[in-house]
């Protein structure tokens, strides 16, 4: 029939045209935002305070965790990388140790009133966070960037701690706590309590009871890249149809 040609014909165009669009906006998702662009409440460094809040046990999917809390602790910052654990199917960590869902990386201070923290190189392993960069000259000071592994207090600070991506400012408080799986194989974590030390237990733990997205930066380029992966996807279900009906 001549009129699904011109359907499909107009189908893959619309594919094509959206797949482009997706590729393109993908690349533009995650950008960090210029020193100008930053409010200067992230110039705020850490406040890390003594508290004496009592061990508690927390429920998480279907592990009992031993929450210790060791300090009350409150940051501002900028994320410059992430990873969602919980969205890693291929975390083989993940299952053994599901309540740390998110960890991110992020900056504050010095580090981001100038521009040159946009030449530096981030990216997050599982529990970790790298950075480099190639020019000699770089203000950048290590000792304010953390990577925080991140235990939500309840469903709602969970929700908006997935939707925080990188180039996002942010802020959470809470408290900075050691941790341990109750049963047989549990592991344990503590957490880094000086923002001066590197190496592999250099990260945070992080007990979130209030998360707040201070200012999204990349939130048009991200509706873009959502719709044109939705075209898509309706285009060939549309192009299966009546390929297989009509």
């Amino acid at each position: 029939m001549p009129e699904i040609k011109v359907i499909n014909r107009y189908l893959w165009i619309i594919i094509i045209s959206s797949l482009a669009t997706y590729i393109f906006t993908w690349f533009f998702t995650e950008t960090l935002p210029k020193s100008d662009m930053i409010d200067p409440i992230i110039f705020t460094e850490p406040t890390q305070e003594p508290t004496d809040a009592e061990p508690f046990i927390k429920e998480f999917e279907d592990k009992k965790y031993m929450i210790r809390p060791q300090y009350q602790y409150d940051i501002y910052g900028l994320i410059v990388s992430y990873q969602d654990l919980d969205e890693k199917w291929f975390n083989i960590y993940y299952e053994n140790d599901p309540y740390n869902i998110k960890d991110l990386c992020i900056i504050w201070g010095d580090n981001v009133k100038d521009d040159d923290y946009t030449q530096v190189e981030y990216w997050s392993g599982t529990w970790t966070c790298y950075f480099r960069w190639y020019e000699n000259k770089i203000n950048f000071d290590h000792q304010k960037l953390s990577n925080n592994h991140i235990l939500p207090d309840n469903p709602e600070v969970a929700q908006v701690l997935k939707n925080a991506k990188r180039g996002d400012q942010v802020h959470f408080e809470g408290y900075l706590v050691n941790y341990s799986i109750l049963g047989n194989g549990g592991s344990e974590r503590s957490s880094s309590i000086t923002r001066t030390d590197t190496g592999n237990h250099a990260c945070e733990v992080v007990y979130v009871k209030n998360f707040e997205i201070i200012q999204s930066y990349n939130n048009y380029w991200r509706l873009f890249n959502s719709l044109s992966f939705g075209l898509m996807l309706l285009a060939f279900g549309l192009k299966t149809y009546t390929f297989f009906f009509l």
